[in-house]
């Protein structure tokens, strides 16, 4: 009996064989057939698609931290056609991560923005002969508001409107912090926030809490830590990217608010926290001071005693690359 079974079996499954054997060209090459293998090719394609994109966004991170292009691996991601491909890429970008990082340091510089602005020795008016003092000088510049109309109109859309600048309670001073002239920033590279800090000077101010704004205007200049790194861009041509030994970069103004010290800074720089709103953004730029003396505990202040505002800046920076190290 169990012979006789085995045999039955045996007996349905090769006349099933045969069955599939006499209909192999429908089983093959039937609509239903060829649309699930066309289904799965799509599927796959995207899912390539989509790891090139993912691939194309660390690509860009890499070239934002590391202030450099990387060309030959973004042609490699666009022409890549499968898995492997894409994986030998991933390996050498993962290496370049590594050797492109180098090691970062963090500095802390106090600013005073009435030295910075030239507000440092008295001036007299050539009409009526009136002498003002340092101090006089930088808190007219904040009542008039001195910013760019420019730059009003490119704040206007992120941080204030029209009205608001043309508030008689608001102070707003711009100011500049350049490669050329910022310490440390000419002998170094890639530098870019940690946070900022702020104190108000003047000999009784009050003892309140007061809010100072500051915009970064989202206009930078970052240097590469690449050497040579305008001739690796030449071999590609005018317009392959906008890369250079000093790149320019564009993002949308950010601002910050943080509680400003009275009578300068009674605790040290902290690197490690902060507010970090600004954080990773390149530091030198453009940057609005703004003050709304209506604002929070800012009317419990006497701003016609203030004299300077100190900005602490706290940011990292680093050395320049030896020559084969990020390649």
């Amino acid at each position: 009996a169990k012979v006789s079974q085995q045999a039955t079996l045996l007996d349905a499954r090769l006349r099933e064989l045969e069955l599939q054997r006499s209909n192999i060209v429908s089983i093959i090459g039937s609509p239903s057939v060829v649309f699930a293998w066309a289904n799965k090719l799509a599927q796959a394609e995207s899912q390539l698609d989509r790891a090139k994109a993912a691939m194309m966004d660390w690509l860009v991170a890499m070239e934002y931290y590391a202030v450099r292009p990387f060309i030959d691996q973004r042609i490699q991601i666009l022409l890549a056609r499968n898995t492997t491909q894409l994986e030998a890429i991933a390996a050498e970008m993962k290496r370049l991560t590594s050797a492109c990082g180098g090691n970062t340091n963090t500095l802390s510089v106090t600013v005073s923005l009435a030295k910075l602005l030239n507000f440092t020795t008295d001036r007299t008016d050539a009409v009526d002969g009136t002498s003002y003092a340092p101090a006089e000088q930088f808190r007219a510049a904040l009542d008039r508001a001195d910013v760019a109309v420019s730059r009003q109109a490119q704040l206007g859309g992120e941080i204030a409107t029209s009205a608001y600048w043309a508030n008689p309670d608001v102070w707003a001073i711009e100011f500049p912090i350049d490669i050329a002239s910022f310490p440390n920033l000419a002998s170094s590279c890639n530098a870019k926030v940690l946070s900022f800090d702020f104190a108000l000077i003047g000999d009784g101010l009050g003892d309140a809490l007061p809010t100072v704004t500051m915009v970064h205007s989202g206009s930078s200049r970052l240097r590469s830590c690449q050497p040579d790194l305008n001739d690796y861009v030449a071999q590609f041509g005018d317009g392959a990217t906008r890369f250079a030994d000093l790149t320019r970069l564009r993002t949308a103004p950010r601002s910050i608010s943080p509680v400003a010290e009275v009578g300068d800074f009674a605790r040290l720089p902290d690197l490690t926290s902060g507010n970090v709103t600004l954080g990773g953004l390149p530091l030198a730029s453009d940057y609005v001071v703004v003050i709304d003396r209506g604002a929070g505990e800012n009317p419990q202040i006497d701003w016609e005693k203030l004299e300077d505002i100190k900005v602490r800046v706290n940011f990292t920076f680093q050395d320049f690359f030896p020559r084969e190290q990020c390649q």
